[in-house]
């Protein structure tokens, strides 16, 4: 389960979140606007759907010196490797769950249910284990505490803000 702004926001096959390559081209971010949402949470446009769990990255960002400078952003490429380099399989073993951030914990408790579930139907599972990181976590959180029944038999957790984050970067 990814931390905030890490899965792919679309509005049909254009990307919207995170383009990193459009980003640091354009001088405006107006290519983010249909991600606003209303004061009360509701999304202005209702047509963006998740996309990945976002991977890696790859980008080139011009220099106003004219030098050009080519970078990665590696979120969960790393991750993976290593989990399928140990046997895991993606698709039998290893799921992502991708989700719209602009929501938060709360209003993603229910797709997480849903995907949890969705494993387990394809699984035969009695429980599954989960890697969250950040705001993931504050997501299996809230669901383990609305789900008495959770079916979770493992969760870690990295760089979780369980106090918090002004308590976390103290």
């Amino acid at each position: 389960v990814p931390g905030v702004y890490a899965t792919e926001l679309k509005k049909g096959s254009e990307l919207l979140w995170l383009d990193i390559n459009r980003g640091l081209r354009s001088l405006t971010d107006s290519f983010l606007d249909p991600l606003q949402i209303q004061t009360d949470l509701s999304p202005l446009d209702f047509s963006i759907f998740t996309g990945n769990v976002i991977s890696r990255i790859d980008y080139e960002a011009h220099i106003p010196t004219g030098a050009v400078y080519h970078g990665s952003f590696d979120y969960t490429n790393s991750l993976l490797t290593e989990l399928l380099a140990a046997g895991y399989v993606e698709g039998r073993d290893v799921f992502t769950f991708p989700y719209d951030w602009r929501f938060g914990a709360a209003g993603n408790v229910d797709a997480l249910k849903n995907r949890i579930q969705q494993i387990l139907d394809q699984t035969h599972a009695e429980k599954i284990d989960i890697i969250a990181h950040s705001t993931g976590g504050l997501i299996v959180k809230r669901y383990v505490q609305t789900n008495e029944n959770h079916k979770i038999g493992k969760a870690i957790f990295i760089a979780v803000p369980n106090l918090g984050a002004p308590k976390a970067v103290n």
